[in-house]
């Protein structure tokens, strides 16, 4: 029997795992040359694998110390198993276009098409929402904290 628990305590472990191979993987990111005075090029892939390590850990922590009622838990039905491989393929299609289009609007485009699918609210709020992201993504990152992202071919 699937449960709130059991469910969890997969999850976390499979993040944890996952956090790992992120740092695990940051470790060989090289590059910064004649950066000194910028953000290595690996903080940011260290502080996403650090956050999801620790989620991970914290979720397996919650699962494991949790002694109240059972709780079943379901698989999804065909609608959200579609509303899932979507979302899975949305960020295949993101990071497959991050070089090309540059990480502001792979970004846009990102989030303003999931937002439209997911919500199915009105393409023009997508919009909107995705452009603030791409944008606040761009300006803190690459502006502010000056890491090496993606510009895309629009922005060389």
């Amino acid at each position: 029997m699937r449960t709130q628990r059991s469910v969890d305590l997969v999850s976390g472990v499979g993040l944890t795992l996952l956090g790992l191979v992120v740092l695990a993987a940051a470790t060989r990111i090289t590059g910064g040359m004649g950066m000194e005075d910028r953000l290595p090029p690996r903080t940011l892939p260290n502080l996403v694998g650090a956050a999801v390590l620790l989620g991970g850990l914290g979720l397996v922590w919650q699962a494991w110390r949790y002694r109240g009622p059972v709780m079943p838990v379901s698989w999804p039905g065909r609608s959200g198993m579609l509303r899932n491989l979507v979302t899975m393929a949305a960020l295949a299609a993101y990071v497959a276009s991050l070089e090309l289009l540059g990480t502001m609007v792979a970004t846009i485009l990102f989030v303003t098409g999931l937002i439209w699918y997911l919500r199915r609210s009105g393409f023009i709020s997508a919009l909107l929402i995705g452009i603030v992201c791409g944008l606040m993504l761009h300006f803190v990152f690459i502006r502010y904290l000056e890491l090496s992202l993606p510009v895309g071919f629009l922005f060389e």
